[in-house]
């Protein structure tokens, strides 16, 4: 009761402070395409009344109508809340019924936010239908769709309060634009831990263009999320929905939070997604080596990305400095992280594994054959983007700043189980990669990783997984001396002369 009490008489100011909130998300409560449908019903019921049955059944007009007033009221009738940082406003009767005639509510009488009924992919085929990377539909199903076909299969998206009542939109309802900025004041307003595991993985696919994966186990991955995107650190992320470099990026969602550094997915004006990575250092004095080397770090990954052109390496877009931090904005590309792609759906087969191999040592081959050589330092499942639209992979995140980051703070940026001997030592040489390599490919076999500093054979996890060939590769990718490990050119040619998944 002292809850209830203390939310009513902190309303009027919360009110207040909501009017006008230019966070408004509405949807449509049912589809208007049903309103047409009837509409035709009964004019076709009318004329044939009048012209062929000389009226007799304008009754069953008039009931009718009756049915029809009510449904176009309906279809009329938008769902709306306000937003804003103090909290939540109900902007129409059916949500304030829902409250308990309690519209307004803060944030921190959020309980959770949740799905219910989503059918498997519904949501995102309407949503997405006229991207490429999608098969396109038929006429009859752009059709059905109109029609309302699976309006509430696609299911709803539920607002849950600790002081009681709840609201509900049929997501539906829901425009691309307002799904997504619903989405924008989540990920900006509310507490993450309100957000359930599948509100997580549908806000991570809406903002980022990707694949709901409805029939799936969230559990791990929301836990993935919150370790990564809410990890400490020693200065304050960018907000979403917040602008940067004068208004030209929007920022879409935090991606990874940590130490002095921040992954951002960001919009450019022209609704292009792209990455903006962040470096905060704070220089306390011009004599702050540790913290000037750090940015001259992160300033050449920029340039060194900025020269190379291979489709399996990010992109860099531009490199720019602005309230002290320095920005490096890469292309966005859309898929699962290999590591994460194990958690969903387990670990790959032989023939995926070598397919993987194969583009690696290809990306390998192209940056130690680059004038001067390029060491990427920080292979690993989690730096490796498998794409969604043709199964190809991306590398992302070089590690030289990383690694600068790990020595100075005394802990190591990416899994330690990945980095060779050498590494460790701060001798990082060409060969250093093939032994991180040789570490991802047992831990995409088995989905676990490897032993740090040790040889890695899948063969004694599973001798099933992998034929003594590919397994006496690894072997070989993670020996402890450098010199015993293949260059990027002999591993491709030992992987094109291995069977192709053969066991």
């Amino acid at each position: 009761m002292t809850e209830l009490v203390g939310l009513s008489n902190s309303k009027p100011s919360l009110s207040k402070a909501l009017d006008g909130a230019n966070g408004r998300v509405s949807c449509r409560l049912l589809p208007l395409s049903q309103f047409f449908i009837i509409l035709f019903i009964l004019v076709t019921l009318s004329v044939l009344s009048n012209l062929m049955f000389c009226g007799q059944f304008s009754l069953l007009s008039f009931f009718s109508t009756l049915v029809f007033i009510p449904l176009v009221v309906a279809a009329s009738l938008r769902l709306e809340l306000d937003f804003s940082s103090k909290g939540i406003k109900s902007a129409n009767q059916l949500h304030n019924d829902m409250l308990y005639m309690r519209s307004v509510r803060p944030w921190s009488d959020l309980h959770s936010v949740r799905l219910r009924g989503v059918a498997n992919n519904r949501l995102m085929e309407r949503l997405f239908s006229g991207q490429k990377r999608l098969s396109p539909v038929t006429w009859q199903e752009r059709l059905l769709t109109f029609l309302g076909q699976g309006w509430f299969r696609q299911g709803f998206i539920v607002f849950d309060f600790k002081s009681g009542g709840m609201v509900a939109f049929p997501l539906a309802g829901f425009d691309s634009a307002n799904i997504e900025k619903l989405f924008l004041i989540l990920s900006r307003y509310a507490d993450p831990i309100s957000l359930n595991a599948d509100v997580i993985a549908l806000q991570r696919d809406i903002l980022t263009g990707g694949e709901v994966k409805s029939n799936l186990s969230y559990t791990q991955m929301w836990e993935d999320s919150l370790a990564e995107r809410f990890e400490v650190t020693n200065f304050v992320p960018l907000l979403s929905g917040q602008s940067i470099r004068g208004g030209e990026l929007t920022v879409l969602m935090l991606l990874n939070c940590g130490g002095m550094s921040s992954v951002y997915l960001v919009r450019d004006g022209d609704g292009k997604r792209l990455v903006l990575k962040e470096l905060a250092v704070q220089l306390d004095t011009d004599a702050d080596e540790d913290a000037q080397k750090l940015q001259e770090l992160f300033s050449r990954e920029a340039s060194l990305l900025a020269k190379l052109s291979h489709p399996g390496i990010v992109q860099v877009q531009d490199h720019f400095v602005e309230r002290g931090r320095h920005y490096l904005l890469l292309e966005f590309v859309a898929g699962l992280s290999l590591r994460q792609h194990v958690k969903l759906k387990g670990p790959f087969n032989q023939s995926e594994v070598l397919e993987i191999a194969e583009q690696l040592a290809s990306v390998l081959i192209y940056l130690h054959g680059f004038t001067p050589p390029v060491v990427h330092r920080d292979i690993t499942p989690d730096n490796i983007i498998i794409r969604e639209n043709d199964r190809k992979i991306t590398l992302v995140d070089f590690g030289a700043a990383n690694e600068f980051v790990g020595n100075l703070t005394g802990t190591l940026i990416g899994k330690q189980c990945y980095i060779p001997p050498e590494q460790f030592q701060g001798r990082a040489c060409l060969k250093s990669d093939i032994f991180a390599s040789g570490g991802t490919l047992f831990y995409l076999l088995t989905g676990k990783d490897p032993e740090p500093i040790s040889t890695s054979r899948v063969s004694e996890v599973d001798k099933q997984l992998i034929s003594d060939e590919f397994d006496n590769l690894i072997a070989a990718m993670t020996s402890i001396e450098p010199e015993s490990r293949p260059s990027a050119e002999e591993l491709a040619l030992a992987l094109s002369a291995l069977p192709n998944g053969g066991l």
